[in-house]
C-alpha cells in the first residue's frame, strides 16, 4: 500500500504546470487591486526571491508613464511598494473612476450588437467593483443609468421584462 502512495505522490510532483506570466499595471486604479492580489502570489509571498529580486519583478511588472523613475531609484522593494500603494490603493479615486466609467458613456443610438456588448461588460465591470468595495445603493442606481443608455426600442424591452422585479442587480444586466 506505501508503494501505491509513492508512485501517486511521484506522479503528482511530475507534472508540469505551464508557466503563469508576471501580472502588469498600466496605472488604472480599478486594476490596482487585481494586479496586486496576483503580484503578491507570485512575488511578494516569495521566501525564496531575495528583496532585489523583487524590486526587479516590480519594476519590470509598473507599465504607468505617469509613475518617475526616481520612484525606483532606491534599493528598498517595501518602501516602493508602499509608495506605489499610496498612489493607487485609494478607494475614493478607485469609486470615482468606476462611476466616470458608467456615465462617460456616449447612449447607444442604434441596435448593435457589439456595442451592447461592449456597453453591458463596460457596465458590468465597473458594478462589481462597486459592490466589491460595498456599494450596493449605488449599484442600483447606476443600474438604472445603464438601462438609460440603451437606445429606446431596447429600453422599453427591459423595462417590459423587469417591471415586477424592483432593482435590478448588474448579474442580471448581462
Amino acid at each position: 500500500m506505501s508503494s501505491s502512495g509513492s508512485s501517486s505522490s511521484s506522479c503528482a510532483s511530475q507534472v508540469q504546470l505551464p508557466k503563469i506570466a508576471l501580472p502588469t499595471f498600466s496605472g488604472d486604479p480599478t486594476k490596482w487591486a487585481a494586479f496586486w492580489n496576483q503580484f503578491q502570489a507570485a512575488i511578494h509571498d516569495n521566501n525564496d526571491l531575495s528583496q532585489a529580486h523583487k524590486l526587479t519583478y516590480l519594476r519590470s511588472a509598473i507599465k504607468d508613464p505617469q509613475v518617475s523613475p526616481l520612484l525606483f531609484s532606491a534599493i528598498e522593494f517595501k518602501n516602493h511598494y508602499e509608495d506605489l500603494k499610496q498612489r493607487y490603493d485609494k478607494r475614493r479615486l478607485i469609486h470615482k473612476n468606476y462611476a466616470v466609467s458608467l456615465v462617460d458613456w456616449t447612449p447607444l443610438t442604434k441596435e448593435s450588437k457589439g456595442d451592447f456588448r461592449a456597453l453591458t461588460d463596460r457596465t458590468c465591470n465597473s458594478l462589481q467593483g462597486l459592490q466589491n468595495m460595498g456599494q450596493y445603493a449605488i449599484c442600483s442606481f447606476l443600474t438604472s443609468l445603464y438601462a438609460y443608455k440603451l437606445p429606446k426600442i431596447t429600453q422599453t424591452a427591459w423595462e417590459q421584462r423587469t417591471k415586477h422585479k424592483g432593482c435590478l442587480t448588474y448579474h442580471e444586466t448581462a
